[in-house]
């Protein structure tokens, strides 16, 4: 059965071994290196006894992108630090690119049980335990070097700063307005979804159901449909240059000229591209915190907004990024649910409309998984191309139907 790092939970680590401890670990080890978007004190407690308490060489490395990590964690780094300047080093990582990786690697004196553990949780309570998390535990040897070559080229960066006191109490005023800030957030989202649950529109379900059991078992989509969309969604990954954002003027028109997952009208294109900013750190908001940062760039209030990169162009990278989780949604998908009954909810925020159509879309493809297992966005998406083909034939022509 699968553990976390610290034993029964939800953040499960695959290919732990049997008796693996932490701590234990931990103390016996040469050299520990740890990089983590964000950290907690709630995470850093369960480290804090193999590391503080052995000999073995640390070398830490966080993130301070949108205020998470927590000074306190800092103070005590920078404490073992300066007790302990040969064997303890912390840092912040160069801001200089969009900083989250989730990795720690432990090394042996003579390379035996060498072993890094690559994954989704970062260094908190939630992260090493609570959270749904999934991360693996590696043990090849030309992985684990490489993936020692990537840390430490990220640890000797010129933009990665040592841990200083005065860089602690820098931050720490922005930490609190975000830890204010975040919690009304939290409670916007425990409402907004309390308010999605309950206006989930009423549809023509067996209709939809019937109609998508038959195209999934059909050939075609296994053989063509399905396929081209998961290359479609590598292509928009690779277009916009997924994880940092670094696309250019020529990766965005790209991204526009995708086909797969909707097509965007290029007509306002370089007028978009004008917030190029904006967009990338909007994208790059929605990657590390989900949900929670939806409003801040569907509404047009929210802090990554921008007029014509709305939930058509959104959610198609949304699908491509992560398509278990986030269904596409634009007029050609609206056209179909209009045919099936389902319409917008009133009174909704557009992260709100969106939300009560990922509830309802969860719902339908669990209904659908039934003798086809692994369904999502992807799928979803080429269902609705199809039902979208044959509506246009019936406008076209009304007396075939």
């Amino acid at each position: 059965m699968p553990r976390t790092l610290i034993g029964e939970g939800d953040a499960i680590v695959v290919g732990l071994p049997s008796g693996f401890v932490l701590t234990n670990v931990l103390k016996k080890a040469d050299k520990v290196r740890l990089a983590t978007a964000f950290a907690h004190l709630s995470g850093w407690k369960h480290f804090r006894e193999g590391i503080a308490g052995g000999t073995t060489s640390v070398c830490l490395l966080t993130g301070l992108e949108y205020c998470q990590t927590d000074p306190k964690l800092l103070k005590e780094w920078f404490q073992l630090q300066s007790q302990q300047p040969k064997r303890i080093e912390a840092k912040l990582a160069s801001p200089e690119t969009f900083f989250h990786p989730k990795v720690l690697i432990v090394t042996f004196a003579h390379q035996h049980g060498d072993f890094a553990i690559v994954g989704s949780g970062n260094l908190s309570q939630g992260g090493v335990d609570s959270n749904t998390e999934c991360s693996v535990f590696v043990q090849d040897g030309d992985l684990i070097k490489r993936l020692i070559f990537w840390f430490d080229i990220e640890f000797s960066r010129d933009a990665a700063v040592r841990l200083t006191k005065k860089r602690i109490e820098a931050y720490e005023p922005s930490y609190k307005r975000n830890t204010e800030r975040r919690k009304k957030l939290d409670e916007e989202q425990r409402l907004a979804q309390e308010k999605v649950r309950s206006a989930i529109p009423l549809w023509d379900w067996e209709k939809a159901l019937k109609g998508a059991k038959k195209y999934f078992a059909s050939q075609k989509f296994r053989d063509e449909d399905y396929p081209s969309r998961k290359r479609g969604a590598a292509d928009i990954l690779k277009a916009l240059k997924y994880p940092e954002f670094t696309f250019d003027r020529q990766g965005f028109k790209k991204f526009f000229e995708i086909g797969a997952l909707g097509w965007l009208i290029p007509i306002k294109r370089d007028r978009i591209f004008r917030s190029a900013t904006r967009i990338k750190n909007g994208l790059r908001a929605l990657v590390a915190g989900g949900e929670a940062k939806l409003p801040s760039v569907l509404n047009e209030d929210g802090k990554f907004y921008v007029p014509g990169f709305r939930l058509n162009a959104v959610t198609k990278f949304l699908a491509a990024y992560d398509p278990k989780k986030w269904p596409l949604f634009n007029n050609r998908v609206q056209r179909v649910l209009d045919d099936f009954g389902y319409s917008k909810p009133r009174g909704f925020s557009a992260t709100e409309q969106y939300l009560a159509y990922r509830e309802a879309m969860e719902r339908f493809m669990d209904a659908c998984e039934d003798g086809h297992g692994g369904l999502d966005a992807l799928a979803l998406d080429c269902f609705f191309l199809h039902l979208s083909k044959d509506i246009e034939k019936k406008q076209v022509n009304p007396k075939s139907q």
